[in-house]
């Protein structure tokens, strides 16, 4: 029978892998709005405030910026009174940014995100597998034939 301490090991190894899966790394440098819109990828908002909020992508349209979220998220709970839209399945909202609102913008580094996502799992597997020798090593099997 397993140990219930190596399937609970097992089971947070598991499950801190599955959280590394969105795993976002962010530019320490700041970018323009601009840059940000034509990446249109991730971007993270700091406000003057030192509030951070979160984006999906950013758009310009007629001259005003916005903001896309999943509608459950942190910014679009925070930011709700600037929400304009949620689309029609109900998944994304629409945030208008204001520049005034707006300290820094830090496009997603797609390298660290990478790296980060494949390194630390490769990590922790090296680390529950060297465990698993080392455990293995310390038990000693006696054979006593009947």
């Amino acid at each position: 029978m397993e140990n219930p301490n190596n399937i609970k090991f097992l089971a947070l190894a598991l499950s801190f892998l599955v959280l590394l899966q969105s795993c976002n790394v962010y530019h320490s440098s700041p970018s323009t709005i601009d840059e940000a819109i034509r990446s249109a990828d991730k971007v993270k908002i700091v406000s003057p405030d030192q509030n951070t909020y979160k984006f999906d992508h950013l758009v310009k349209i007629d001259s005003l910026v916005y903001g896309y979220v999943k509608k459950n998220s942190l910014a679009a709970k925070e930011l709700s009174g600037q929400i304009i839209l949620k689309d029609a399945d109900g998944k994304y909202a629409k945030i208008q940014l204001y520049n005034r609102n707006i300290a820094s913008v830090h496009l997603k580094n797609h390298t660290a995100s990478t790296l980060v996502t494949i390194a630390v799992p490769v990590g922790i597997i090296g680390v529950m597998v060297g465990i698993s020798y080392a455990a293995a090593d310390s038990v000693s099997l006696e054979w006593s034939g009947n």
